[in-house]
C-alpha cells in the first residue's frame, strides 16, 4: 500500500551573502556572542530583483522534471512577506513553473508554521483526491530591513519547495500529532515595510510552545519517552542556530527527571548541531527553517537511514507549536538534493556591510512602487542549475518576470 509523503525537497539559499562577523564589526557587535551563542556564521543577502516568487521558484524549478510539473493538481504557497494584499503568490508560481491549468492554487500565512500546515493540507488532499496527482508545497520569506537593530545578526531568508505524492521517498509523516496554541503579540509585521516586535518575548514564547506540544505528544505516544532510543535525530524550527540548542535543552529537561547544562550541551552537539549547519550559513529562514536541516541532516552526515524516526517540531509566532513524528524514506539521500544545497551555498557571491545595506534599502524603497525597472547583475549558476528566475520590474503595480540564463 502506498503512503503519502514528501517524494522530494529543494532549498534556495539566494545568490549573496554577509559574512556575520563582519556585520559584527561594523555594528559594535560582539563576535564572541554572535558565534557562541548564537550559532551564526553567514546570512543570506537578497537583492531587489529577487521576491518570495522568485524564491520560490527558484526552489522548486530545480528539483522538478516535466513529469512532475504536469501531474501536480494542488499548489499551496506559504510566506509571512506577501507582494500583493489580493493576487496570490501562488498564481505567479503556477505560471513560472508551467504547471496544469486544472491545478488548483492558494497562498496561506500562518508565521513560520505555514509550510507545515500546508503540507497537513496536501496530505489530506492526496488521501482524498482520488486521483494519481501530485502536491507542490512551497514556502518562501525573507526577513524586513533592520539595519542596526539587535535582531540584524540573525536575519535571512531563503526558499524552499516539497513534492508530496504517494512515494513517501524522502519523508513519511507518522498520524500521531500535538498542538498547542495560544494568542501572544511576539513577532508581527504590521506594514510591509516594518518587522517588528519583543525578541524575548517570543523566545519564551517558543520554549512555551514545545513544552505544551511535547508534553501532549509524550501523552498520547508513550514510547516516545524513551526519548533516547525513540528518535535518531531531532530538527526545530530555527529562527537562529542557537535557538535549536535552547529547545533541545528544554525538550531534554521534559523527557529526563534532571539534565545538566553540560549534558544538554553534549546530547546537542550530537544528536541536534550536524543538522543545522546549512542554517549557520542561511539565518532566519522562515517557515524553510527545518526543511534546510533535514537536508542537511541527510546530505552531510550519517546519523540516519531508511526507516528511522526524527522528531519534528514546527513554531509560528503569534503563537502556534506543532510536534510530531517523521520517517526516513527509501531515498531521501537522493531526493533532498542536498548537492545542489550545498553547491548553491558555496556558489554564493560575498557582499560586504555597505553592499547589503545598498540591497536593503532597494528592496524597502521599491515596496508600493507603481513603476521601477531593476538590471539584475547576477553571479555566475551553478553549475547543477540552467537558468533562474528574476524580477526584473514593476509596470503600473503589475510585477515582471523573467528567466534568465
Amino acid at each position: 500500500m502506498s503512503v503519502p509523503g514528501i517524494e522530494k525537497i529543494g532549498v534556495y539559499p539566494g545568490q549573496f551573502c554577509l559574512s556575520i562577523a563582519e556585520l559584527a564589526d561594523a555594528r559594535g557587535f560582539s563576535r564572541d556572542e554572535i558565534t557562541k551563542d548564537l550559532l551564526s556564521v553567514e546570512r543570506s543577502v537578497y537583492a531587489p530583483w529577487e521576491d518570495v516568487v522568485t524564491m520560490a521558484v527558484n526552489a522548486a524549478d530545480r528539483i522538478l522534471s516535466e513529469q512532475d510539473r504536469q501531474s501536480i493538481g494542488l499548489l499551496i504557497a506559504a510566506t509571512e512577506t506577501s507582494i500583493d494584499q489580493e493576487k496570490a503568490m501562488s498564481s505567479w508560481i503556477h505560471e513560472a513553473l508551467g504547471l496544469p491549468e486544472d491545478c488548483r492554487n492558494f497562498e496561506i500565512k500562518h508565521a513560520c508554521t505555514g509550510m507545515t500546515d500546508g503540507i497537513r493540507m496536501a496530505l489530506a488532499w492526496l488521501q482524498t483526491s482520488g486521483q494519481d496527482r501530485k502536491a507542490l508545497v512551497v514556502t518562501a520569506d525573507r526577513s524586513l530591513i533592520a539595519l542596526g537593530e539587535p535582531w540584524e545578526p540573525v536575519n535571512g531568508g531563503a526558499g524552499a519547495a516539497v513534492l508530496l505524492s504517494s512515494t513517501a521517498d524522502v519523508l513519511q509523516y507518522e498520524g500521531i500529532t500535538a498542538i498547542y496554541t495560544r494568542s501572544i503579540t511576539d513577532v508581527i509585521r504590521p506594514t510591509p515595510w516594518l518587522e517588528t516586535g519583543n525578541s524575548q518575548e517570543s523566545l519564551y514564547a517558543y520554549l512555551e510552545a514545545l513544552d505544551g506540544a511535547l508534553n501532549r505528544y509524550l501523552e498520547m505516544t508513550p514510547a516516545a519517552k524513551q526519548y533516547d532510543s525513540y528518535f535518531k535525530a531531532h530538527l526545530y524550527h530555527t529562527p537562529f542556530a542557537g535557538m535549536a540548542y535552547r529547545a533541545h535543552r528544554t525538550a531534554l529537561q521534559i523527557v529526563h527527571d534532571s539534565v545538566s547544562k553540560q549534558e544538554a550541551r553534549a546530547d546537542f552537539e550530537k544528536r541536534v548541531l550536524p543538522a543545522i549547519e546549512y542554517n549557520r550559513r542561511i539565518g532566519a529562514s522562515y517557515g524553510a527553517s527545518t526543511m534546510i536541516a533535514l537536508t542537511c541532516l541527510l546530505h552531510t552526515t550519517d546519523m540516519v537511514d531508511s526507516g528511522d524516526r526524527l522528531s519534528w517540531f514546527s513554531y509560528g509566532a503569534g503563537s502556534s507549536g506543532e510536534f510530531f513524528a517523521v520517517v526516513v524514506g527509501d531515498n531521501a539521500i537522493k531526493n533532498c538534493y542536498g548537492d545542489l544545497l550545498e553547491q548553491s551555498l558555496d556558489n554564493r557571491q560575498p557582499v560586504d556591510v555597505s553592499q547589503y545595506e545598498a540591497f536593503e534599502r532597494g528592496i524597502n524603497d521599491a515596496i508600493g512602487k507603481q513603476d521601477i525597472v531593476f538590471d539584475p547583475d547576477l553571479p555566475a549558476l551553478p553549475s547543477l542549475c540552467n537558468r533562474q528566475y528574476v524580477l526584473t520590474g514593476i509596470d503600473t503595480y503589475e510585477r515582471k518576470y523573467q528567466w534568465v540564463s
